[in-house]
């Protein structure tokens, strides 16, 4: 065979290859976040000015995200105890943590 019909043969092959690649690509489904209720620790008692803060900010939450907010009151060692429960639970991304310095 001739070289260059036959480079010319190996071009179209590889552009009918990319292009039937291209038809053939369907989106992904995306997973709707969250799927389950968000939970929001805050180091402080419920109550005080860093939980209704923290209840404005989940209320908003719950209308943007149309999923629950549950906020968590965990006082104790100056927001550790918070932060603690926030290391330790899942990496899902369902769990924050609302702090301020200002307590």
């Amino acid at each position: 065979m001739n070289p260059l019909r036959w480079n010319w043969l190996c071009k179209l092959v590889m552009l009918l290859a990319m292009l039937l690649n291209v038809l053939n690509v369907t989106p992904a489904g995306a997973q709707d976040y969250p799927v389950k209720s968000m939970r929001v620790a805050v180091g402080f008692a419920a109550g005080g000015p860093a939980d209704a803060m923290a209840r404005i900010i989940g209320k908003k939450m719950t209308d943007i995200s149309g999923q629950s907010v549950i906020i968590d009151n965990r006082p104790g060692s100056n927001g550790f105890i918070a932060g603690d429960f926030v290391a330790r639970s899942a990496p899902d991304g369902d769990t924050g943590r609302y702090d301020t310095p200002h307590e």
